[in-house]
C-alpha cells in the first residue's frame, strides 16, 4: 500500500513542475511580445531579457525535475 502512496505524491509533483513548465511558458510567449513593443527603449527591452533568460533557466529545472520523478515512477532512475 505505501507504493500508491508514494506513486501518487510522486505524479502530483510532477504534475506541479509540468504546470509550471506550462505558465513559465505562457509567460514567455508574452515576455517576447513586450520586449518587440519596446524594442526602442533599451533599458525596458535589456531588463525583459534579462528577467526571460531567467525564467528560461527555470522553466528548465523544472523540466528537468518533472521528468526525474516520472522516470522514478516508471523504475527508469538514472
Amino acid at each position: 500500500m505505501g507504493h500508491t502512496v508514494d506513486a501518487k505524491w510522486r505524479d502530483a509533483d510532477a504534475v506541479a513542475f509540468e504546470t509550471r513548465v506550462q505558465a513559465v511558458n505562457d509567460w514567455l510567449e508574452h515576455t517576447e511580445d513586450l520586449v518587440e513593443m519596446f524594442k526602442d527603449d533599451t533599458v525596458i527591452a535589456s531588463e525583459l531579457r534579462g528577467v526571460a533568460g531567467t525564467l528560461r533557466s527555470r522553466r528548465d529545472d523544472f523540466e528537468t525535475s518533472a521528468q526525474r520523478l516520472r522516470a522514478d515512477m516508471n523504475g527508469k532512475v538514472e
